[in-house]
């Protein structure tokens, strides 16, 4: 198998968006996203990209190895938070999902929310080749 992030540049784009008006049901008492609601919507967003990984080498299994989350600031009710995945190559069989969460301001400047990382090895599986 060839380097995967090539690999994955060949069938797919590598750069996903999606953008999400935050309600009144989604914040806590002071009004502040809650942290639950962002991990489902980072866990619900990286499926898509995920899903690829699964296109590319049958033979390969793609194993998630790593999720690492940082919180930068607070969405708040009323806020659209803009999602934005990128694959990164980490060396030939290893790739990382990194998953951007920004707060899109009234003069559309962002503030970033969060960042979250998934890393996915290729390991090849016997019983699929």
């Amino acid at each position: 198998m060839k380097n995967l992030l090539t690999e994955l540049k060949t069938c797919i784009k590598n750069k996903y968006t999606e953008s999400h008006k935050i309600e009144e049901q989604d914040c806590d008492e002071t009004g502040k996203l809650k942290l639950f609601v962002i991990l489902q919507y980072i866990e619900e967003f990286q499926k898509g990209p995920a899903s690829c990984l699964e296109k590319i080498a049958p033979q390969y299994k793609k194993d998630l190895t790593q999720v690492d989350l940082k919180m930068f600031a607070d969405a708040h009710c009323g806020d659209t938070i803009e999602l934005e995945a990128k694959f990164y190559e980490v060396d030939k069989r290893k790739v990382e999902l990194k998953v951007f969460v920004r707060k899109i301001k009234k003069n559309k400047t962002t503030n970033r929310i969060c960042k979250a990382k998934y890393t996915f090895q290729a390991i090849y599986d016997s019983e699929a080749a």
